[in-house]
């Protein structure tokens, strides 16, 4: 799943072992687009089973791609070392509790 948390998204990975590794930097793996559909380059940090996306190019993310390509190289992998499939989603914005 995709949540969006201000102006970043917070990607959810299930099946992580003990969690996510990045063979390779991912600064051309992750793009975020807004309402336009204009996807542009996210910066990217890796946090157990999460990725958080963030692009200075858009402000209110409501789609993300990843390995979004038509050859393209996985960077992104469990710790049992299985890649991450390439995927485009919608961003749900995030619920909050009071």
């Amino acid at each position: 799943t995709a949540e969006r948390q201000d102006d970043k998204v917070i990607v959810h990975f299930s099946h992580t072992g003990e969690g996510l590794t990045e063979a390779s930097p991912l600064t051309q793996s992750f793009a975020l687009a807004g309402a336009d559909n204009q996807y542009y380059w996210a910066d990217v940090r890796i946090g157990n089973d999460q990725v958080i996306l963030s692009s200075a190019k858009v402000s209110q993310p409501v789609h993300v791609r990843y390995g979004w390509a038509d050859n393209p190289e996985p960077g992104l992998f469990s710790s049992t070392g299985l890649p991450a499939a390439a995927f485009s989603m919608a961003v749900t914005s995030a619920t909050n509790a009071d």
